[in-house]
């Protein structure tokens, strides 16, 4: 059964998750989805709870999503993220926000396309979902969607950025919206959890289809 811990940090209250099993193994796996600014924090309970994080994945590279980054691929720990959002890691105030904090810049190990992900029993399907940023993805895995800043509670993620697209982000909300006809939970990239079913009948973005 999936386990899925929340750690918030920043004035932007972004939300970094780490998805383990909760089997009971003598040393379980854990993915990081946008780790930031917590690195002490996931360090001390990944050590308590007998977690090795065995992969980083990125709904997105604007830079509050990413300044732990660095410090787990100087780990070893390789990082998922559409080839797209190599122009938001590259970006002059990511870069510099990094240097600032004395880390190095982030390399996508793995490009991530339109498919599942197998991590003993984690899987993670991936979707492109375009428009806060060209290369933004919602991660699925089990009955949760991880939506980085494509779909929050009641709102959606802005599109006023230089590879933001507001007809896109439509878009991909509509194929969130028709994923499945199950509910999942949302777990967004700031603020509080929704739910599908809820989006669906309440989000703002439903008065411009």
């Amino acid at each position: 059964m999936l386990k899925i811990k929340t750690f918030v940090s920043g004035m932007l209250s972004n939300n970094t998750y780490l998805l383990f099993s909760g089997t009971s193994k003598p040393r379980r796996k854990g993915i990081l989805i946008d780790p930031t600014g917590c690195f002490d924090a996931v360090n001390n309970f990944i050590d308590k709870e007998s977690i090795e994080i065995i992969a980083v994945f990125l709904t997105h590279g604007h830079f509050d999503h990413v300044l732990d980054v660095p410090k787990w691929q100087n780990r070893g720990i390789k990082v998922f993220a559409h080839p797209k959002e190599m122009f938001n890691l590259n970006s002059n105030r990511t870069v510099q926000m990094l240097k600032a904090l004395g880390l190095p810049n982030i390399l996508i190990n793995e490009e991530l396309t339109e498919k599942k992900y197998v991590f003993d029993d984690i899987i993670i399907d991936v979707i492109h979902t375009p428009g806060h940023t060209e290369g933004s993805c919602c991660f699925v895995v089990e009955d949760n969607i991880f939506s980085g800043d494509t779909l929050f509670f009641k709102s959606f993620g802005r599109t006023d950025f230089p590879d933001g697209d507001f007809d896109k982000i439509k878009k991909s909300l509509i194929k969130l919206f028709t994923y499945s006809d199950l509910d999942y939970k949302v777990y967004p990239g700031h603020e509080e959890v929704s739910s599908l079913y809820f989006e669906k009948t309440h989000n703002p973005i439903l008065m411009y289809f």
